[in-house]
């Protein structure tokens, strides 16, 4: 994959490099995620109730898992393990591209990735990349 740009992060307390191409959905996402933090459950009403059941999930001795559908490059996965650091995140997404970033973002973390869609029924798509942002 050419013309990628990179950045540091830091995720659980380690440095890391993150990668995105320059395009609008990539930088839209990481927008979302690093600065607009729109996933930090702080916001939400019901942060208390997962906090507690994140806690209560640990002290069973057992492992959280976070299953994000539409991962996109890993943005969302990489918040995830940072306000979830115990958790194990399986990472769903069907784009080839966003999936290859993906890969690369999350390399050596506690994720397991699938290569695939989710939908509401059985069966098979046809993903059809039309070259416009956030058009699949």
């Amino acid at each position: 994959m050419t013309g990628l740009m990179k950045g540091d992060i830091t995720v659980q307390g380690r440095q890391r490099v993150f990668y995105w191409r320059d395009i609008r959905s990539d930088r839209a996402v990481i927008r979302q995620n690093f600065i607009d933090r729109e996933y930090a459950t702080g916001m939400f009403i019901r942060d208390a109730d997962i906090t507690a059941r994140y806690r209560s999930i640990l002290e069973a001795g057992l492992t959280p898992v976070i299953v994000d559908c539409g991962a996109n490059i890993g943005t969302s996965v990489l918040h995830f393990l940072e306000a979830y650091p115990r958790a194990h995140v399986v990472a769903i997404e069907p784009a080839p591209d966003n999936f290859a970033l993906l890969s690369r973002n999350t390399e050596g973390l506690n994720v397991t990735l699938i290569n695939k869609g989710v939908s509401s029924c059985a069966g098979e798509m046809t993903l059809v990349d039309t070259g416009e942002p956030f058009a699949y």
